[in-house]
């Protein structure tokens, strides 16, 4: 299995006593410590701070409650203050895209919230509808839905904002996350025909920046008829002492604002210096 919460293989998710797979959802214990802010976790690296979490579970074993959701998708559950958030879609062809929001102590569902597309978007088949985890900062959760746009509600499920980011269509669907970082929210959009990285008042969903992944041929597959596309979401790294942002696909690597561009040789890219679009 994985270190990270996947529902392609199952369509219900369970609290694991303190950790299930790399996402730590809070069972015995309601400590800000146990939470798990975001893809990756609080600290963006995949490492839990619990160290009395368990190393071993099944459908059984360290199961405290289990709920079914509608559909199966790749997204992964966050923790924050006793609460549990995931999404997950209402229908087969991916148009009812919502935030679910669970009681960490016994799994009853406390709100769903629900974004709209009007057509059915491709996919692949191992990536169903529902691939982005949401993110907190204790107070405000922030969830993409690609085309369906990018939505921040409080703890109570309460719309703070909600902002229409565009069209994001690919023949293997969306999978990106959104992360905080000093008071915004920086997202790595695509694949689609318009690619982009962007940086987002927490506070109101006002853009800050925004810039343009260079684009080689179409959504799906570039110049040489190579396949197209990532589903990285971005990391926060601190080199020399300085807080940098890298987000990667197969083209760009965005670094603390700076462009390079890269071309993917065996598995391995080389990079350019590119332009800088400003400061995190």
């Amino acid at each position: 299995m994985t270190t990270i919460l996947r529902f392609a293989a199952v369509r219900s998710i369970a609290i694991r006593c303190l950790l299930f797979g790399a996402a730590a959802l809070v069972a015995c214990s309601m400590l800000a410590a146990a939470d798990w802010t975001g893809f990756r976790g609080p600290h963006g690296n995949g490492v839990a701070d619990d160290k009395q979490a368990p190393v071993t579970w099944s459908r059984n074993q360290n199961v405290v409650w289990q709920v079914d959701l509608p559909r199966p998708g790749n997204g992964s559950p966050i923790v924050s203050g006793g609460r549990v958030f995931v999404t997950s879609v209402e229908d087969a062809e991916g148009k009812r895209r919502s935030l679910f929001c669970f009681d960490a102590t016994n799994g009853k569902q406390l709100w769903v919230r629900t974004a709209t597309v009007e057509k059915k978007y491709p996919t692949h088949d191992t990536n169903p509808y529902g691939g982005t985890t949401p993110v907190t900062d204790g107070q405000r959760i922030v969830v993409w839905h690609a085309s369906a746009g990018i939505f921040c509600y409080d703890r109570d499920g309460k719309e703070l904002w909600n902002r229409n980011l565009g069209e994001f269509e690919h023949m293997w669907g969306y999978g990106t996350s959104p992360i905080l970082y000093d008071g915004k929210v920086i997202l790595s959009t695509g694949p689609g025909k318009r690619c982009f990285i962007t940086a987002l008042e927490l506070s109101s969903g006002k853009t800050v920046w925004e810039t343009d992944e260079p684009l080689d041929g179409d959504a799906n597959h570039n110049k040489a008829g190579k396949y197209n596309g990532t589903w990285s979401t971005p990391v926060i790294a601190k080199v020399d002492g300085r807080d940098q942002l890298v987000a990667v696909d197969e083209f760009t690597a965005f670094v603390d604002g700076h462009e390079s561009i890269g071309i993917a040789v065996e598995g391995q890219t080389e990079c350019s210096a590119g332009f800088d679009h400003g400061a995190l």
